[in-house]
């Protein structure tokens, strides 16, 4: 700001007059640019706010799903290095207040100086001079609103997006043989990621058919253990996984039921039902369903459209394999939602029981 200073002195005196509009116009480029300084700082340090929010939040998320020791490790020093960043932010942002402040000051004194001169002494210089030394706000209040709300929805922003980590849905993969005498094997595999917040060590299904056994593999063959008990009439199991799943890891595994009624046999029409309801937020349903060789299938409800849908559970494909009528469905449901589908089939005589 020395710059300003011989304007000013310039307008004290030229040829033994005063110029209070010169010295007026100096005294006001002094203050704005004191003031447009501090501005310019605030705007840097929201700036810097509003990334290291979104950093450290991303590290937070991704440290709470981390699978792994250095993963941890690494997102974990990402967290504390940002955040230590935001402390020194702080420290930056007042230091180069307080220097832009004492400059202010120390230029403010000397501008009183050259005010003591007799040619000076101009009402509306030395009001401009009092009023620079009020405490100012760097930004205005709107701008510095601005800046709040855009902390706020970047905040808002990278939480959802982090989150949307957590909501992979739960894939069902269901193949179906049935017999000719109404039995069935059905394999179900399930994958989904887990999101809990400490080591998952089980899991629990629900039995509905009250003559199916089940039993249950993981994803390298190995067979769970598991504890049975009776809940409405339906078998609950409580399957103990060999190996703790950590938060953002994979669960996989392969629930085998063999079911002597897996149809049931009215007159001579066949009926089988399949019914699937899970808690994750999105459930994604595959099932192949084969009948036995040479059945005929009389209706399927819904009816087949061979269109992938999500509104209701229909085969999109319909073909024999082997001599087997095969049906294949694929349905999408939320939280809880029932998947549930029906095929009526009558077999031929020679191959009915």
């Amino acid at each position: 700001m020395n710059e300003h200073i011989e304007p000013l002195k310039d307008a004290l005196a030229q040829n033994g007059s005063f110029d209070p509009e010169k010295a007026k116009k100096v005294t006001a480029e002094v203050v704005s640019g004191f003031h447009a300084r501090l501005q310019k700082t605030e705007r840097l340090m929201w700036i810097y706010l509003i990334l290291c929010t979104a950093v450290i939040l991303y590290a937070f998320y991704k440290f709470e799903a981390s699978t792994s020791t250095k993963s941890m490790i690494g997102f974990g020093i990402l967290l504390l290095a940002t955040y230590e960043t935001t402390i020194l932010m702080k420290l930056w942002y007042w230091i180069v207040n307080n220097k832009i402040s004492v400059l202010k000051e120390i230029k403010l004194l000397q501008l009183e100086k050259l005010e003591g001169t007799a040619a000076l002494r101009n009402s509306s210089v030395t009001d401009l001079i009092h009023s620079a030394k009020t405490p100012w706000r760097g930004l205005p209040r709107w701008e510095r609103s601005i800046w709040f709300v855009s902390l706020i929805a970047i905040a808002i922003g990278v939480s959802i997006f982090s989150s949307l980590q957590y909501l992979l849905p739960l894939t069902l993969k269901s193949y179906v043989t049935l017999e000719a005498d109404g039995s069935g094997e059905s394999v179900e595999k399930i994958s989904y990621t887990y999101a809990g917040a400490v080591p998952r060590t089980s899991e629990t299904e629900l039995e509905h058919s009250p003559t199916a056994t089940s039993r249950w593999i993981d994803k390298q063959g190995r067979e769970l253990a598991y504890d049975v008990s009776d809940v409405n009439g339906q078998k609950k199991y409580a399957i103990h996984l060999i190996e703790p799943v950590m938060p953002g890891e994979q669960i996989s595994y392969t629930q085998i039921s063999d079911d002597p009624k897996a149809a049931t046999k009215n007159d001579d029409i066949w009926t089988y039902q399949g019914e699937h309801a899970r808690g994750c937020d999105k459930n994604i349903y595959s099932d192949v369903v084969q009948l036995p060789p040479d059945a005929e299938i009389i209706s399927v409800d819904p009816k087949p459209d061979n269109q992938y849908v999500s509104t209701g559970p229909k085969p999109d494909i319909q073909f024999t394999y082997f001599g087997r009528p095969t049906l294949s469905f694929k349905a999408s449901r939320g939280f809880n939602e029932t998947f549930k589908f029906t095929i009526k089939y009558r077999l031929p005589k020679e191959a009915a029981p």
